[in-house]
């Protein structure tokens, strides 16, 4: 995982091709520092927009409560680009490119509460000021749309698009049937299926949809009568 440092400067002002750009542009950054062959490299950013207003991550405190504030008690749109570039082993591309949107709402927040997650430091780094999959999932009341794309990496997308290139590859003994035996594998009464309760990361996502796990780091063998309750 290679970390962009280019500015994040666009040109567009439409929410959905902002990050579409933005994301291209991490992508080709990071194939140009490396000199990318036979080889497939994935950019995305992701932005928060409310009310026509794109929220960034916060320069302080003061500016994430006020983001906060203004989220609290209405719904607001999370979009997410990414960029795939899959090199050749002459360094010649192919640019898929997309932009994923989800609908969150929030619940009524009241000022010591956004105070105290504010103190928390988690809103510090994140657009909008919130990660939803950490202590600001208490607030969330809703969603619309893939939950990984508000985290910061729409995975299903991504997977879709690794398999329509023949890239993706499930290596190593832990493959996704082992899911089933997981203790993190638990049901979801609001989505009606069962879903990894192990909170990944953005980069943690990556390594997963690319293939790059060996195993998975979270597998924890069940006991055998909750895998035949899974079954029943």
């Amino acid at each position: 995982m290679r970390v962009s440092n280019k500015e994040e400067v666009y040109t567009n002002t439409v929410p959905k091709e902002i990050v579409k750009e933005l994301a291209l542009m991490k992508a080709e950054n990071v194939a140009s520092e490396i000199q990318a062959r036979n080889m497939i490299v994935i950019g995305a950013d992701t932005i928060v927009v409310h009310e026509e207003q794109i929220l960034g991550k916060p320069k302080d405190e003061q500016e994430a409560f006020e983001m906060i504030r203004s989220l609290q008690g209405d719904t607001h749109q999370v979009y997410t680009g990414v960029a795939v570039l899959d090199f050749d082993e002459n360094g010649e591309k192919t640019v898929i490119s997309h932009a994923v949107e989800t609908k969150v709402s929030v619940n009524p927040m009241s000022t010591e509460e956004i105070q105290k997650y504010i103190e928390s430091k988690e809103p510090m780094d994140k657009a909008g000021a919130y990660g939803i999959q950490g202590r600001f999932s208490a607030f969330i009341e809703k969603i619309e749309g893939d939950y990984f794309n508000v985290v910061g990496l729409p995975v299903s997308y991504v997977y879709q698009v690794l398999k329509e290139l023949g890239r993706y590859k499930m290596r190593g003994r832990k493959t996704a049937a082992n899911c089933e035996s997981c203790m993190n594998y638990e049901y979801d009464d609001d989505y009606e299926c069962y879903v990894c309760t192990q909170d990944l990361d953005e980069d943690e996502m990556v390594r997963f949809v690319q293939g790059d796990f060996r195993e998975c780091p979270y597998y924890q063998v069940g006991d055998e009568y909750r895998v035949v309750r899974k079954q029943m």
